[in-house]
Formats: C-alpha cells, structure tokens, sequence
C-alpha cells in the first residue's frame, strides 16, 4: 500500500515572486511547485528574522501565540538561538506524531526529535552571531541522527564535526554545498520509499 506523503520545504529569505522569476534556475524546485503546492501569500509577524516565521509555518500562528520573535530569545536572562523547546505551541510535527504518522525531520531546526521517526540534525549549528558553522558537538541531543530501522543506511549523510570528511583544501562554501547535498539526498531517498 502506497502512502501518502507530505514534504515541506522551507527556503529562507526567498519570496514567492522573486521564486517565480528564478524559476529557471530551480528547475528541480520549481517542478516540486507546480506539480505540489507552493505558497505565495504567506507573511511574517516579525519581518526580516528566519526564525520567528519558520515557527509560524510549523505552527500555523504568529509569534504572539509560539513565543518566537526572533533568531535569538531572551531565556534565562541571556540571548539565546530559538529553539524548539522555546516554542509554547506544538508543531505540526508533534501532531502528525500525535496521531500515529510517520514524521522524518531531514535538516530542519525547530523541530523536536522526539517528535520523529527519523531525525537528521542540520550539520551545522549557529556559531557567534548565527553564523552558519561546522557543528563542535556542543548540543548532543540535537545533533544525533535518528533512524532505528536503517532506512537511510545505504545514504551518505553529511558530517557532524568540523573537520568535514570531504577532499583536503575545499572552501566554507564548498563543504556547506556539499552538506546541503548529503541532506537533500536524504529528503529524497524518504520520499521513494514505502
């Protein structure tokens, strides 16, 4: 029996508009979209920030109601990166996990890995000023994949420390394409699968 499947992508800092424009050069995007369903109306809360409407789309309400009203939140009386525990409503994932369906997080922050099936952490995580890093480690929970019946086992996934195991002498740039990568390799092996 074949299952219907859900995948939502979420790129960051890029308009419906300037997405239809560019078409041409998302070919692989831009078909997800016309064979899917793309938004084109969706509007922030707190413009400008990545965060505050990542929350919103996962939570389906503003910032007022989930709490996130930035990149960082004040916790603790000091400035920290938002995070899913910092969310006060659940996402659609902890509901589709509510209700028995098989949720995988393939790269994405703000959602709970307890709340998945499989979870595969960014393999970066913010550095000083939410600068896109190489992850140290420092936040094991968060940085460890999730798959209990191996279906990614046959997947090469990107790398969580720093020392990226890629060729000798790639740029920043470079190892973070090649992540990126790795983690849409991921996305697409879950979506051929049963």
């Amino acid at each position: 029996m074949t299952h219907r499947k859900l995948l939502l992508i979420m790129v960051d800092g890029v308009s419906a508009d300037y997405f239809q424009e560019h078409a041409n050069r998302l070919p692989n995007l831009s078909s997800l979209a016309a064979d899917g369903y793309l938004v084109r109306r969706m509007r922030s809360a707190v413009p400008g920030t990545s965060m505050p409407g990542r929350a919103s789309i996962l939570t389906g309400v503003g910032a007022e109601i989930h709490g996130i009203f930035g990149n960082r939140i004040l916790s603790d009386g000091a400035f920290v990166a938002a995070e899913a525990e910092h969310l006060l409503v659940p996402t659609i994932a902890t509901l589709a996990s509510r209700a028995g369906l098989d949720v995988a997080c393939i790269g994405h922050a703000l959602i709970k890995p307890e709340d998945t099936s499989i979870y595969i952490p960014p393999y970066w995580l913010r550095g000083p000023g939410f600068i896109k890093i190489p992850s140290d480690g420092s936040m094991p929970s968060l940085l460890k994949i999730k798959d209990p019946r191996g279906r990614l086992e046959t997947i090469p996934l990107p790398s969580y420390v720093p020392e990226f195991s890629g060729p000798d002498g790639l740029s920043s740039i470079t190892r973070t394409l090649i992540g990126d990568q790795l983690t849409i390799a991921a996305a697409a092996s879950l979506l051929e699968s049963e």
